[in-house]
């Protein structure tokens, strides 16, 4: 009896390690996560980069003061020539609710970057029995040093971080709807892969990717119904393609590339291909720019690479005969998901060689690669198992120290460019001119921290390696014109404009020095052909508007100060300014108006009280004007007493 009893039970021992495996499972992951905040923690004492940042965030007002309006101009035109409307409005919300507080922006990144580890894990567990896998993967993912800059530059987190985030969830609806055939799948899905198009382009590679995810689950990819299901994406595929196609229009090519023939670009692309196998196993020597080698100087390794993209070609056609589904995903994906960037690099449209961003989700292919070859030798040498987890755990470690040593360099501008000029720097004491950008941007940088000095030796270390980077004479135009000396400005203003000519930032500071100096009708000729090149160009607006000014043209001077307040509706400043114009043209009910609501924008300047003091003692509202006045004179306003006395 007891027998019979016990062959009609289930066996206990394997029920309660089903049980627990799960469990033990995720808390694998809870280990990664903590380990990546750890590593990644010290991001929060950084600062935004003047490359990009100040362009799509600091200084985008469609960002910084995000509404209605400008979240739909954002989804009906480009911006910087760039089409990334959810992404900059997620970043936009982020300014309403955050401020200027750098630290609470840099924590959002981090907290995308862990779901999106967690979003690996899901994503590898579901495809894989091997459990290992979505341990090992989602380690390398969230440890990697490679990854840092798609988490520490905001630039990068906003358009990458959240496309990878919505591309991945897409992912795990369309493996749902594969298994399930839920229609309220697909459509997760569908959407999601639209919000990750919406916030970056590249993410039209997940078109591509989902006959792999069919692939590796045994179903005929290449039926008609497995393609008919595909049509929604490829439609959507195409579309944003199209879109970063006309985006890309406004984009000058890269000189640089362009002068090497295809055959030498079509090397380019493969040696960044291996270059990013390398530096994903063995994160050293990374850098936020790589530069292309100068003509005529190509180097034997980019060659030799050529070998190495032979290999990885063999290895992905034997896993394919033998069956191994692990390493043709695994090569497949990272392929797939880099393909639109090296492509766009044969085309000549990028100003580096690569970056690590751009395989900041393709890396998980390498990342699973490595992850089968774990898991095949420790089955295959069973005695080495033990070791080998070890090993793979200090290699863990290692990668996480590198990252926190990663972060430090992203902690500002001037620290990320002299690792980059640090690193690019020829060993034999040569010259690069790709080290123009750098030196530039990093002068910009010390302007900004009012290292006069080390930003004029910046920009003419710039001009000396490259004499053609006519930013650094643009930028050093500006650095002379702060001090003054507006003649020199215009003679650096002027070799910028021949080295690019109708350049929009250098006819505006051109414009602004010409009217510095009082030639206000050689400051218009500037300012009118910059904004007709960009004319939404706030600077040279804002320039024309006080030339006008000068002028005593007050019209022009109001149309041009309407033309700004429509650009940034809550610029306390230009509200002030445009008060002012309507007092002078007589529009007084309009003009006290404004001046009220510039003080309820930034109650902090005096300089706005005293201004409304004078408005209403031209009105004739003295006591009012007294006690703008006086308001203004314990601001710390410049308020003569002849005025005071004037007004008692």
């Amino acid at each position: 009896m007891s027998k019979s009893k016990k062959k009609g039970a289930p066996p206990t021992r394997p029920a309660r390690q089903k049980a627990t495996a799960r469990p033990t499972h995720y808390y694998w992951l809870g280990a990664i996560l903590a380990a990546a905040l750890l590593a990644y923690l010290p991001i929060l004492k950084g600062q935004f980069i003047n490359y990009d940042d100040d362009l799509y965030i600091v200084d985008n007002p469609l960002i910084q003061q995000l509404s209605f309006e400008s979240a739909r101009e954002l989804f009906t035109a480009f911006y910087g020539n760039q089409y990334a409307p959810v992404a900059m409005i997620l970043m936009g919300l982020q300014a309403k609710l955050f401020g200027g507080s750098t630290a609470l922006f840099k924590l959002v990144s981090l907290l995308i970057h862990l779901a999106n580890t967690a979003l690996v894990f899901l994503l590898i567990g579901r495809l894989f029995k091997e459990r290992a896998y979505a341990i090992v993967v989602a380690a390398l993912f969230a440890l990697n040093p490679i990854q840092v800059e798609s988490v520490a530059w905001m630039s990068a987190s906003m358009k990458v971080g959240t496309s990878t985030l919505f591309f991945l969830v897409s992912l795990l609806y369309y493996i749902r709807f594969s298994r399930s055939r839920e229609a309220g799948a697909i459509a997760l899905s569908l959407a999601f892969f639209l919000l990750a198009c919406l916030c970056k382009e590249q993410a039209i590679t997940l078109a591509a990717t989902l006959p792999l995810i069919d692939y590796l689950q045994g179903r005929k990819w290449l039926s008609s119904s497995a393609l008919v299901e595909k049509l929604p994406y490829l439609a959507i595929a195409l579309a944003f393609g199209f879109v970063t196609l006309s985006a890309s229009k406004g984009i000058e090519q890269n000189l640089n590339v362009f002068q090497f023939g295809f055959t030498e670009r079509l090397l380019f692309a493969s040696y960044a291909i291996v270059a990013y196998w390398a530096k994903a196993i063995v994160p050293a020597e990374l850098s936020f720019f790589y530069f292309y080698p100068q003509q005529g100087q190509v180097p034997a390794t980019y060659y030799l690479s050529l070998l190495a993209l032979a290999g990885l070609a063999a290895a992905l056609v034997v896993a394919a005969r033998r069956g191994n589904k692990t390493i043709v995903f695994g090569l497949s994906f990272f392929l797939i998901n880099t393909g639109l960037i090296l492509l766009s690099q044969l085309m000549a449209v990028r100003d580096v060689l690569m970056a690590d961003r751009y395989i900041y989700l393709s890396g998980t292919g390498i990342f699973l690669v490595l992850a089968e070859g774990y898991v095949w030798l420790s089955k295959r040498r069973p005695a080495l198992r033990q070791g080998l987890a070890f090993g793979l755990g200090a290699y863990a470690l290692l990668l996480a120290a590198l990252s926190m040593q990663r972060v430090q360099v992203f902690t500002d501008s001037i620290s990320l460019f002299t690792d980059v000029i640090d690193k690019a720097t020829p060993k034999e004491g040569k010259t690069s001119p790709f080290l123009a950008l750098p030196y530039t941007n990093r002068g910009q940088a010390r302007k900004e921290n009012n290292d006069l000095e080390g930003a004029m030796a910046d920009y003419n270390k710039a001009i000396t390696v490259n004499p053609g980077h006519s930013l650094a004479f643009s930028n050093r135009g500006n650095l002379y014109f702060n001090q003054g000396d507006y003649n020199q400005a215009i003679e650096d203003y002027n070799k910028a404009l021949e080295l690019k000519p109708g350049a929009p930032k250098a006819l505006s500071n051109r414009g602004g020095a010409y009217a510095a100096l009082g030639n206000y009708e050689a400051a218009l000729a500037d300012l009118d052909k910059a904004i007709e090149a960009d004319p939404g160009f706030y600077d040279a607006l804002n320039n024309r508007m006080l030339t006008h000014y000068y002028m005593q043209n007050m019209e022009a001077a109001l149309a041009d100060c309407g033309r700004l307040i429509e650009l940034n509706p809550v610029e306390a400043s230009v509200v002030n300014f445009h008060a002012t114009l309507l007092q002078k043209l007589g529009r007084m009910p309009e003009a006290e108006a404004e001046f009220n609501r510039s003080i309820r924008l930034d109650p902090s300047v005096g300089d706005y009280y005293l201004n409304r003091s004078v408005f209403y003692s031209q009105t004739g509202s003295r006591e009012k004007a007294l006690q703008d006045a006086e308001k203004a004179r314990t601001m710390g306003s410049n308020v003569p007493q002849e005025y005071l006395n004037s007004l008692q």
